[in-house]
């Protein structure tokens, strides 16, 4: 039987956190058309990414694409001592409770999507629900590899601009992009 005390747990050393975190995402803003927007927040990394058919779009390319923002958060993991990097990409309002195309619609595009997760906060202000998408990845600044980080992102980020591009336009047509077809 093995016995767990103090020197079991390993300290964690928040300066190479930090240090890591930064270091990924300057990678991302040199690789990538990322705008930074600064955050108060040592945890936090927030921009705006250009992307255009399911991909970010590389930062020295006259590529067209639409801006969609998103945020990047070091937190901890509910239960162990682990940290996972969170990134949040807004779809915008939607009012699920009266709205029943477009909770249809929104379950279909997160099928076709590969499952992504949706998350839904309501939003009190003016009685619709707020729609992200969001992803984690463990976080370790020894182990966390660019592409990992790079993976999350465009993911998340093509994702929410997918569902954005086509809950936009189902509202604004008054149907589904496909029925217009």
């Amino acid at each position: 039987k093995g016995t767990l005390g103090a020197k079991s747990v390993e300290k964690r050393n928040l300066k190479a956190d930090f240090a890591h975190f930064q270091e990924l995402w300057s990678t991302l803003q040199e690789r990538y058309a990322i705008r930074d927007f600064p955050a108060d927040d040592p945890l936090v990394r927030e921009g705006n990414a250009r992307v255009n058919r399911a991909k970010l779009i590389h930062r020295d390319t006259d590529e067209k694409g639409v801006e969609q923002r998103f945020q990047l958060q070091l937190r901890s993991q509910a239960a162990g001592d682990a940290t996972l990097l969170h990134c949040s990409s807004a779809v915008g309002p939607l009012d699920i409770e009266r709205d029943d195309d477009g909770l249809d619609e929104l379950y279909e595009l997160q099928h076709e999507l590969g499952l992504v997760k949706v998350c839904v906060r309501p939003d009190t202000a003016d009685r619709t629900d707020r729609v992200y998408i969001e992803g984690d990845i463990l976080f370790h600044p020894h182990c966390t590899q660019f592409e990992e980080l790079e993976s999350l992102v465009t993911r998340t980020v093509t994702a929410a601009g997918t569902m954005a591009a086509r809950l936009v336009e189902r509202t604004s047509d008054g149907k589904s992009a496909r029925e217009g077809s």
